[in-house]
């Protein structure tokens, strides 16, 4: 309660909610009108009264669902987007109010309206479970469940409202929650881990029952919230550095690929996360090229990080800031996690084919996946490296990278095939260029054509380098003579 009575920022919120006032005479309107409104059916339902509870038990809890999986961000959503657009959000970095205390302001006091009302209809239907003949207990426990998801969700939209005040994230659950969350629950282990006791595990929630994959899945939404609070606090510090920087972005990185190897390895010992009938190796290259996008992160912020450094210790003589990660010490650690994925590794190659399948993976398997990564990781640290020293966004220099070698050479390929009007040959070796058909490429056991397309990404590699090396040398050179022409 402090957040809002010893915090501007949450105080305001709640001010524009309509206050004190407005809270009590909602909820108990809701208090007075849902259990009439039931009484009235009941009524009328005759001697289907156990039915016309169950469907009142059913229509609170999709309300309820609604509320906290959409409503509720959306609320934080709309305060940060309305500060932001009309630029108080400049003056409020002006005030002695922590960055912290500010958007755990924005979090609680625009939601103190709405969590007052789904704490109204909790209670009526923790009263309605008993004569509806359902489990109370289970009532808490999806109520539980459904909390811990929605306060992840509160952080990673204010987080993302921070930088794309005009996006709201929740709002993508109206269109693609029922039918993506499903979907990818089964499908991509990360979100098999966050959302399979919410899906498959609804079963046991709806018991009560608190299952292993239940408190991992807690967990995971637990670090991931802190993660994305603590970028949220960083972007309303400053805009013009990485909202998590090298290391709460190498945690974020750190998290998924945990989360990764546990929907994957961690299957049948906890007896939940249930797989579809996909291949394992689709999912597991999706994964991994999730994770390899997630790693831009770290390793951009540290390159600009370490310029910025240098820059100001060579300006300021009482500049005392330590030295953040250099770029060769986090590609190193970046690497090392992302190598990690490898234990993860489908036992059979050959799935991504119907000529070939069933092939025992071989060690060349997880070589070339490694040299995959390696390649992949070596190159957006040359590219962040050159951008920094550019003064040019590494992002947009490592998309139109990613768009040049991973979608391009894909799209050549299936013009070839559809002239060819062969499609048992798809992908050709051209698309290896591309990280995610190299995986797919490995694992289809298409070992030669893999092994070009990683020859090609290696010179471009080499390439690099030695393009940059000569920029550097010119760059010098010129810099010396005009050095010596204003000495002269």
């Amino acid at each position: 309660m402090s957040l809002v009575l010893n915090n501007s920022i949450g105080w305001s919120c709640l001010q524009m909610s309509g206050g004190w006032k407005r809270i009590a005479w909602i909820c108990a309107l809701i208090a007075v009108a849902v259990p009439l409104l039931i009484f009235g059916s009941l009524q009328l339902s005759g001697s289907q009264s156990a039915s016309t509870l169950g469907g009142w038990y059913l229509m609170l809890g999709i309300l309820q669902g609604g509320l906290l999986g959409i409503g509720v961000p959306s609320r934080v959503h709309a305060a940060i987007k309305r500060d932001r657009v009309g630029k108080l959000y400049e003056s409020h970095r002006l005030m002695p109010v922590p960055a912290g205390h500010a958007v755990a302001g924005y979090i609680v006091g625009s939601n103190l309206l709405l969590v007052a009302c789904i704490g109204t209809l909790f209670l009526v239907g923790l009263v309605v479970s008993v004569p509806a003949q359902q489990d109370w207990r289970g009532w808490i426990a999806i109520h539980g469940a459904a909390a811990w998801l929605s306060a992840t969700l509160c952080c990673f939209v204010a987080f993302s409202t921070a930088w794309l005040p005009k996006f709201n994230p929740a709002l993508l659950g109206i269109i693609l929650g029922p039918t993506l969350g499903a979907v990818s629950a089964t499908f991509l282990p990360p979100l098999r881990v966050l959302l399979a006791p919410y899906v498959t595990g609804f079963a046991d929630l709806q018991r009560g029952t608190v299952t292993p994959d239940l408190l991992i899945s807690i967990a995971a939404q637990i670090l991931l919230s802190a993660i994305f609070f603590v970028g949220a606090c960083r972007r309303y510090r400053r805009d013009d550095v990485p909202a998590l920087g090298f290391l709460w972005g190498f945690a974020l990185l750190a998290l998924w690929i945990a989360m990764t190897l546990i929907g994957i390895l961690a299957t049948e010992p906890l007896g939940g996360f249930r797989r579809g009938s996909e291949p394992v190796a689709v999912s597991y290259i999706v994964a991994v090229s999730l994770s390899l996008l997630l790693a831009i992160g770290p390793i951009a912020s540290s390159a600009s990080a370490m310029l910025r450094w240098r820059e100001r210790r060579a300006t300021d003589p009482h500049f005392i800031d330590p030295r953040p990660t250099g770029l060769p010490v986090a590609t190193l650690l970046v690497g090392l996690v992302l190598l990690s994925l490898l234990l993860a590794a489908p036992k059979t190659a050959g799935e991504l084919t119907n000529s070939v399948y069933g092939v025992n993976a071989k060690p060349i398997h997880l070589w070339l996946s490694g040299a995959a990564i390696v390649i992949f990781i070596l190159t957006i640290a040359s590219l962040a490296q050159a951008a920094a020293r550019m003064r040019y966004p590494a992002l947009y220099l490592i998309l139109a990278w990613l768009v040049l070698t991973w979608i391009l050479p894909p799209m050549f390929d299936g013009i070839i095939t559809l002239i060819r009007g062969n499609f048992d040959t798809y992908p050709h070796a051209l698309s290896a260029t591309s990280t995610p058909f190299a995986f797919g490429l490995i694992w289809a056991d298409r070992i030669k054509q893999a092994q070009i397309g990683l020859g090609v990404q290696a010179a471009a590699i080499l390439l690099l380098a030695i393009a940059w090396t000569i920029i550097k040398r010119s760059n010098s050179r010129r810099d010396d003579a005009n050095v010596a022409a204003a000495t002269a």
